[in-house]
């Protein structure tokens, strides 16, 4: 079994930084008022419970990834173009995550499914997806056991939280694609001058 070492190396640099920039997002909520701090405070069983919560936020990215992105979108990239896959798929992987209530939730996981989707069809692996998966749901698990993530909430719309991180994800989303079509651009120049 061959072990890509590039791989892995960009999986682990993505996790630790989705978990930085979800970080900020934080402490951009503290800054605005949208997030609260909790009082509690880590004990010895801290460790036992972040390297948990870690394995469990590893797993389900694993699963979900593979399910959404690497069965699901395959499939549907097999019989529609590339737009129209990641938004039947974006949507189904909202859909899926009955847990939360209400728009803006909804509209964060979309937008989550966007993202994945996008890096998946533009890298042709699931390391990036999964990577970005992880950091998000490690950073989501590890935060919210310190921090009231949805100290302002609407019935119908879900906490104002997720405004926070709506603009993450667009902000990664745009990035990327920037990074990506400079790629594009930059190609034909690069193979010209090896003439």
């Amino acid at each position: 079994m061959h072990i890509d070492i590039l791989k892995i190396t960009l999986l682990i640099a993505v996790i630790i930084t989705v978990g930085l920039l979800y970080s900020l997002i934080v402490f951009l909520g503290l800054k605005f008022n949208l997030v609260i701090q909790k009082s509690t405070v880590v004990d010895a069983t801290g460790f036992l419970n972040i390297v948990l919560l870690f394995l469990f936020a590893f797993v389900v990215a694993i699963v979900e990834e593979i399910t959404f992105r690497g069965a699901d979108l395959s499939y549907l990239l097999m019989r529609f173009k590339s737009w129209v896959s990641i938004l039947i798929i974006s949507v189904v992987f909202s859909m899926g995550h009955v847990q939360y209530s209400g728009i803006l939730p909804h509209i964060s996981l979309f937008l989550f499914g966007i993202v994945t989707s996008f890096l998946v069809i533009k890298t042709n692996t699931l390391y990036l997806a999964i990577g970005l998966h992880c950091g998000w749901n490690f950073a989501n698990s590890m935060l919210s056991q310190y921090f009231v993530l949805d100290s302002k909430t609407s019935p119908h719309w879900g906490s104002t939280f997720e405004l926070l991180e709506i603009g993450i994800l667009i902000l990664i989303l745009f990035s990327f694609w920037i990074y990506t079509r400079n790629q594009v651009l930059l190609k034909p120049t690069i193979e010209h001058s090896n003439l």
